[in-house]
């Protein structure tokens, strides 16, 4: 697979996958009382949605976003290099993650 767009789109959704379920097993136990997909759907729908279709749709947007930043990381390997990847694509998504 040598197309950089797909290799980071398919980054990107895994990424975001890992943190949406990692943040609902953090809800689910009570130690978060606010999941990323009531946030994103504050922002986009302007509150949090009580039905199954509107946290679908909050969550498919947060995972649109995940695929928009492992896109663009792919994107800035060749600027970075190939050194140290797995740091600088975490540090990158921390800086991304803050910077929302």
């Amino acid at each position: 697979m040598e197309d950089r767009f797909l290799r980071g789109y398919i980054a990107g959704i895994l990424g975001g996958i890992t943190m949406a379920l990692l943040d609902y097993l953090l809800f689910m136990f009570g130690i978060s009382e606010t999941r990323y997909l009531d946030l994103v759907a504050i922002i986009f729908l302007g509150y949090v949605p009580d039905t199954i279709f509107g946290q679908a749709v909050a969550q498919i947007i947060q995972l649109g976003h995940a695929a928009l930043v492992g896109i663009t990381f792919v994107y800035l390997t060749p600027i970075i290099r190939d050194k140290h990847l797995i740091f600088k694509g975490a540090t990158y998504g921390a800086i991304v993650w803050f910077s929302t």
